[in-house]
């Protein structure tokens, strides 16, 4: 095993769901007609080297992407709600391993980081049958991040270079800071605003996927 590691995970989620009721039954969530389109894609690649025995010090970056559409028709009216979002970030921490028996051990990850996101929304509501819009606009949120975190989890090393890990657990806390534009076309109105919040979330490994719940680690 080297003094020197590079890792990271990846995510990469599509999924779809369409319902259509030609009965038109009163009261159904989705209406007469249903349609919702997702995807998502995640990379977090990292640094990071041992300063001291089963503790080493790194950097980190993520990247992710998300789309969603929405489409509902009940009777003669139809609704589309699309959004999009980028983000990037940055950030450092420390990793103190703890060895249980050979190559199996646990371990805690404090670390700290930026993140800035840009999400575009957009909707139109509008009937059928007329081609009349009740509604129709879009914004776009632009946000800085700072935020503080603790993970927690186990590692097997498969190889004396190749090791795989699991996170287990996370508590992260943040802050975050933007701009709003809204732009209201039914009625040509624009207007900005600021977006402000902090957050503390206690994240579980609840799904199977390469940035959640498996890590590969190379040493070298």
């Amino acid at each position: 095993m080297g003094n020197r590691i590079l890792g990271g995970g990846i995510s990469i989620n599509f999924s779809e769901a369409e319902s259509n009721d030609p009965e038109n039954v009163i009261g159904s969530f989705f209406g007469d007609e249903y349609s919702n389109q997702s995807s998502n894609f995640f990379i977090s690649p990292y640094y990071a080297r041992f300063f001291k025995d089963y503790v080493m010090v790194g950097i980190d970056m993520e990247l992710g992407s998300a789309n969603h559409s929405q489409q509902s028709q009940y009777y003669n009216r139809n609704y589309e709600n699309n959004s999009s979002s980028v983000s990037f970030g940055f950030g450092t921490f420390l990793k103190y391993y703890f060895p249980i028996h050979g190559d199996f051990g646990a371990y805690v990850q404090p670390g700290m980081g930026y993140l800035r996101t840009i999400q575009k929304n957009s909707y139109h509501h509008y009937d059928t049958l007329g081609g009349e819009s009740y509604a129709r606009g879009r914004n776009e949120i632009r946000t800085n991040a700072i935020h503080m975190d603790m993970k927690m989890g186990l590692y097997y090393f498969i190889f004396d270079q190749l090791s795989i890990e699991t996170n287990l657990a996370q508590v992260v806390m943040s802050a975050s800071q933007g701009k709003r534009r809204e732009e209201d076309q039914q009625n040509g109105e624009i207007s900005e605003g600021e977006e402000r919040g902090s957050r503390l979330n206690l994240r579980w490994a609840n799904k199977i996927s390469f940035d959640q719940l498996f890590t590969l680690n190379y040493y070298f």
